[in-house]
């Protein structure tokens, strides 16, 4: 009897051995608060606001209508956020990006039945609002985090008014080890609509560096 006691003691402590080895083994996701209380960023951005050189636009303001744009515009921006607190913070944005379209040329050779010329119409906006963020989301070496923000304010342009724009929008954060991160983000650009329509949906791709901790 006394070696069959031994036989169900080995038998448990054979069961209950491999528990903390498959423990360590598991990936574990959890959730970092974080201490970060701002910061700021740089990113360039790609955005296609309607181009006026198709159909109606063209017609309505008397410019050539040309084959369709193939490729969106380019810009940059420049972000910085302050957190009162970790999760909710104030953002603000300034971007500018450069519109290309085609206009009539002035002083056409009339030899030739149409007479262009490319032009820029460079495009700037001011903006502040609010952004809400995750909890840091840590896996292993890995932490990032998710958020979403509207912002609203001015934009003015080269060939227009200055308009007053809204812009929610939301995206990823990931970070290096030394707190330094990459945003991608996605938002739409809704501005009151003239002549000319600026309404767009942009996509931006950040170098986030954190203030504070």
């Amino acid at each position: 009897m006394p070696g069959d006691g031994r036989r169900s003691l080995l038998i448990l402590a054979l069961c209950v051995a491999p528990a903390p080895a498959l423990a360590q083994r598991a990936p574990v996701m959890s959730l970092d608060e974080g201490q970060s209380r701002g910061e700021i960023a740089a990113g360039v951005s790609m955005q296609a606001p309607a181009d006026v050189n198709q159909k109606p636009a063209c017609e309505q303001l008397a410019l050539p209508c040309l084959s369709p744009r193939t490729i969106g515009d380019f810009g940059l921006a420049l972000s910085t956020t302050i957190y009162p607190t970790e999760l909710v913070g104030i953002a603000g944005e300034l971007s500018v990006y450069s519109n290309q379209w085609v206009a009539n040329q002035p002083d056409c050779d009339h030899r030739h039945s149409i007479c262009t010329v490319n032009e820029t119409n460079r495009v700037a906006a001011a903006q502040i609002g609010v952004k809400v963020r995750t909890p840091v989301m840590t896996h292993g070496q890995a932490r990032a985090r998710f958020f979403g923000q509207v912002l609203a304010g001015p934009e003015v342009s080269d060939v227009g008014p200055t308009h007053r724009t809204i812009q929610p929008g939301g995206g990823y954060e990931s970070y290096f080890s030394n707190g330094v991160g990459i945003r991608l983000e996605v938002d739409y650009r809704f501005v009151r609509a003239d002549a000319r329509n600026l309404s767009t949906s942009r996509f931006l791709a950040w170098l986030v560096i954190p203030l504070g901790t």
